[in-house]
């Protein structure tokens, strides 16, 4: 345990059942059967707004996976507490928070390690630092990642 001031608060969230947020934020994560997923509550997508009124949409983010430094695909073990998320992992522990409403922030290990998903916006730019996905029209969602650690891939397919 690793907070054990707050061993009353332990994985009393599944996110399989129960998306983690924090208040006054629109950003959910949620434990699916492919990996976790990055959900805006809220977002309509500009392609078909009358239709998908009330629908379920597709994650920001999806199949989000943590990678060891061959880039194979990691099992974790979730922990839950009210402020943060912690995936333990055979290379160490993803710990994932919300710093504000609108911003996650994932300690990765110390080894060498990444996150893989499917970003379900349409467009996509990346730099040195990490990428921009948008989607143009009615939405206009945004999202940014980076980081303070050299990227050693990046793709986009």
């Amino acid at each position: 345990m690793d907070f054990p001031i707050l061993s009353d608060f332990h994985n009393i969230i599944d996110i399989r059942f129960l998306p983690f947020t924090c208040r006054g934020s629109r950003l959910t994560i949620a434990a699916e059967e492919n990996g976790i997923s990055l959900r805006l509550t809220d977002r309509l997508r500009s392609q078909d707004i009358s239709s998908q009124i009330g629908q379920n949409l597709p994650a920001m983010i999806e199949e989000i996976n943590f990678l060891d430094g061959d880039g194979n695909r990691l099992e974790y073990h979730i922990e839950t507490y009210p402020h943060c998320l912690i995936f333990d992992t055979k290379i160490g522990k993803y710990y994932l928070t919300f710093e504000d409403g609108e911003n996650i922030v994932i300690s990765p290990p110390e080894k060498a390690c990444g996150l893989s998903g499917i970003i379900n916006l349409s467009e996509m730019v990346t730099d040195r630092r990490g990428g921009v996905a948008v989607a143009q029209g009615e939405d206009r969602t945004r999202l940014v990642y980076s980081t303070n650690r050299k990227i050693l891939s990046h793709s986009i397919e």
